[in-house]
C-alpha cells in the first residue's frame, strides 16, 4: 500500500428538505484509521458513508481529502476508494470471470489478491462462468466484498457488509477483511459489531441528529 489517505470532516451536515439527518459532525481520519459509523436504523449511517464517499454532497460545512499528505479534489477522489454496499449493484450480464476482468482493469488488485485461493475460499471458483444474474443473494454479496477489499486503494468503504450472508459467511468476511493492509482506512457503516470490531475509531451517527 504506497498510497495513504486522510479525512477531514468539519461541521458536516446533510439534510433532504427542511429534515436534517446529521449535523454538526467533525472528525479526523489518519490514514490508515479504521471507522466504524454506528446508530438505529435510519440514523444517516448510510447517507454519511456516502457523503465520505463523494457520492453525496454536503449541506453544511466542509470535508477534504489528503493523499500522501497533498489535497485530492473530489472529482479525483473515486479513483483511490473501493466501496461495497447493498444498494450499489453489480453488472449482472457479465458473468463472474469478465466482472472480476473488468473490475481489475479499473483498479489495481492488491499484492495479498491470489484470485484462485479467494474464490475458493468465497466458494464461487466453481461459478467463474455462470452469469451474475444467477446468483445468490449471498453470492452477489460475496463478489461485491471480493471487488471491493480485494482493490488496491488508499480507502475502503462498507455498509452492512455481512448483510446476506449465512454464519459461515460472516466468518469468511472477517477472515478476509484482516487482510486488510494497516495502512489502509476503512470506514463500516454498521449496527453489528462482527462486522466492525476491528474499528479503533466510532461514530455514533444518531447523535448528530438534533437541529
Amino acid at each position: 500500500m504506497s498510497s495513504q489517505l486522510h479525512i477531514h470532516l468539519a461541521d458536516a451536515g446533510k439534510r433532504y428538505n427542511r429534515d436534517w439527518i446529521f449535523r454538526n459532525l467533525s472528525f479526523d481520519l489518519a490514514a490508515g484509521g479504521k471507522l466504524s459509523l454506528t446508530g438505529a436504523n435510519g440514523s444517516g449511517k448510510s447517507t454519511l458513508l456516502q457523503v465520505l464517499s463523494g457520492y453525496q454532497s454536503l449541506s453544511a460545512g466542509s470535508r477534504s481529502y489528503e493523499l500522501n499528505g497533498k489535497p485530492i479534489s473530489e472529482d479525483q477522489l473515486y479513483k483511490h476508494i473501493s466501496i461495497a454496499a447493498p444498494y450499489l449493484d453489480v453488472p449482472e450480464a457479465y458473468s463472474l470471470q469478465e466482472l472480476l476482468a473488468f473490475h481489475f482493469s479499473l483498479k489495481d488488485k492488491k499484492a495479498s489478491f491470489h484470485l484462485t485461493s479467494w474464490l475458493e475460499s468465497a466458494g464461487l471458483q466453481s461459478h467463474l462462468h455462470k452469469k451474475i444474474q444467477h446468483f445468490s443473494s449471498g453470492m452477489k454479496q460475496r463478489v461485491k466484498l471480493l471487488l471491493a477489499i480485494g482493490a488496491e486503494v488508499p480507502l475502503l468503504l462498507l455498509d452492512e457488509p455481512t448483510t446476506n450472508l449465512d454464519e459461515q459467511g460472516v466468518q469468511w468476511y472477517q477472515a478476509l477483511i484482516a487482510t486488510a493492509a494497516d495502512a489502509q482506512s476503512i470506514i463500516v457503516a454498521s449496527n453489528q459489531p462482527h462486522e466492525y470490531a476491528f474499528c479503533t475509531q466510532n461514530i455514533e451517527v444518531s447523535a448528530h441528529k438534533k437541529a
